[in-house]
């Protein structure tokens, strides 16, 4: 499960904490190909609040013949309007079937058809709805959400989100240590690099990662927050 906690950086979360986000609005599962591999990213999760599932596969089949599986599926469902995108090296298959649309990506490696299977909920049908749990320092007027990324798997919870901050990366980091501090949370330090600290409060932990901005401006910079709570 290595490329999901590389996409991901999974963390635990109690009952209780599942118990406060009820509503995922779960998208129908692309079901896999008979004889794939398959691997689970994330049961649940969300991508700037559009719920989501998502798999990683394998087949011995050739490329052509998963293609013309999911091709055939599509069209089994009722509907022949699916978008077909080649990207550098690999096939994208696209699709909305009854309020979800599933994506297939899939190119050759050593002989084998892999890449991902992703199925989410129609951003037309949650466009604009809260989402049950709002970002770490939502508050702040300092910081701007770019991308969100929220996971709930059998009662495992993350959130990692991307801010930018109206400062430099020293004023920055300063600034989310004192709001950390001042909201009872406790510094455990740096985690191998002096832009990524973390922080412990009761079950939850949080990591804070502060770089500077790719314009590079100084009064700029980005933050990256993963938001854990254990059970």
């Amino acid at each position: 499960m290595s490329a999901a906690c590389a996409l991901l950086t999974v963390a635990l979360l109690s009952q209780a904490v599942q118990a406060e986000t009820p509503d995922w609005r779960d998208p129908a599962t692309l079901p896999a190909m008979r004889g794939m591999a398959v691997d689970w990213v994330s049961r649940k999760m969300r991508y700037n609040s559009v719920p989501m599932n998502m798999r990683l596969f394998s087949s011995d089949r050739s490329l052509t013949e998963v293609r013309a599986h999911y091709e055939d599926w599509f069209r089994n469902r009722g509907t022949g309007d699916f978008v077909v995108t080649k990207g550098d090296d690999e096939l994208i298959l696209g699709a909305s079937i009854h309020g979800t649309y599933h994506t297939v990506k899939l190119k050759t490696v050593d002989g084998k058809t892999v890449g991902s299977l992703l199925s989410s909920s129609d951003p037309k049908r949650v466009n604009g709805r809260q989402v049950d749990r709002q970002p770490m320092f939502a508050h702040s007027n300092q910081l701007e959400l770019i991308n969100r990324v929220e996971s709930l798997d059998d009662g495992t919870y993350s959130d990692v989100s991307t801010f930018m901050f109206s400062a430099s990366t020293d004023s920055a980091s300063r600034w989310l240590d004192e709001e950390l501090a001042q909201n009872g949370w406790r510094s455990d330090g740096s985690l191998g690099s002096s832009s990524t600290n973390q922080y412990q409060k009761d079950r939850e932990q949080v990591q804070v990662s502060v770089v500077s901005h790719p314009s590079g401006r100084h009064d700029r910079s980005l933050v990256t927050v993963i938001w854990v709570i254990r059970s």
